[in-house]
Parts: structure tokens; C-alpha cells; sequence
């Protein structure tokens, strides 16, 4: 699928509609994909180009996510089920800069909707970590 700044950017106004008082700030990439960056409503900083520090916690995160979705595969072609469990695994998961609290638990504190909307609880179908 190609991604165009009209899809793009429908999307992201789309998920942070819900949330919009609490989204202060979006960081991206210079990609064509965020010329609509107009619309989100929200601060929309671009990270200079080759300078992945500007982005770390979006950094880390997919390195989280390569966890239980090895490199040589395509995010393209996952199930939204398995998305939705690691986003799960990912929100659930206990952060030092929170207070040791999830970020399910402070979304939920600031007055946003469960972290998990839509997903389902069990964790039949979780693909394992990726061992490198």
C-alpha cells in the first residue's frame, strides 16, 4: 500500500481525534507521507534526516516491537489481531521515566480511553520474541 500524505494524514487525525486534548506533540520524518501535517491538530516536529536520536523513544519502541516481529519480516503483512496483542504487551509494560507505571495507566489517569480499545485480552496466538 502506498502511503500518500492524504492517507497518512487521515489516519493520524483519525487516532488522535479520541485523544486530542491530551496529544501535544508528534515527532516525524521528513517522508512526503506528512505533508497533510497541517490537519492532526496538534505540534508536528520532523526529525532532520539521519538523525535518529531526534526520535528515540520511536527508535526504541521498534526495536521493542522487532522483539516478536523479526526484521526480515514485513509489518505490512501482520494480522491486526498480532498488532494488537503487542500493542498490548507494549502499553502494558512498566516505564522508569512513568514512575513504574504503564502507559495504559497514565493514559487512563489523564482521561483517555483504555489503551486497548477494540483488542482482544488473550494471548493464545502472541508470537515469540526473536532471539538474535
Amino acid at each position: 500500500m502506498r502511503k500518500t500524505k492524504d492517507l497518512v494524514g487521515g489516519a493520524l487525525v483519525s487516532m488522535l481525534w479520541p485523544v486530542s486534548d491530551l496529544v501535544l506533540a508528534v515527532t516525524a520524518d521528513n517522508g512526503k507521507k506528512f505533508g497533510g501535517h497541517r490537519e492532526v491538530g496538534a505540534d508536528l516536529y520532523f526529525a532532520r534526516p539521519y538523525h535518529s536520536w531526534e526520535r528515540g523513544l520511536n527508535e526504541h519502541t521498534n526495536g521493542l516491537i522487532r522483539q516478536y516481529f523479526g526484521k526480515s519480516e514485513s509489518l505490512a503483512n501482520l494480522d491486526p489481531q498480532q498488532v494488537c496483542k503487542v500493542a498490548d504487551l507494549l502499553n502494558g509494560r512498566p516505564r522508569k521515566a512513568l514512575g513504574f507505571r504503564t502507559l495504559a495507566e497514565v493514559f487512563a489517569a489523564a482521561g483517555g480511553p483504555a489503551a486497548t480499545a477494540g483488542c482482544r485480552r488473550d494471548r493464545d496466538c502472541l508470537p515469540q520474541p526473536v532471539v538474535n
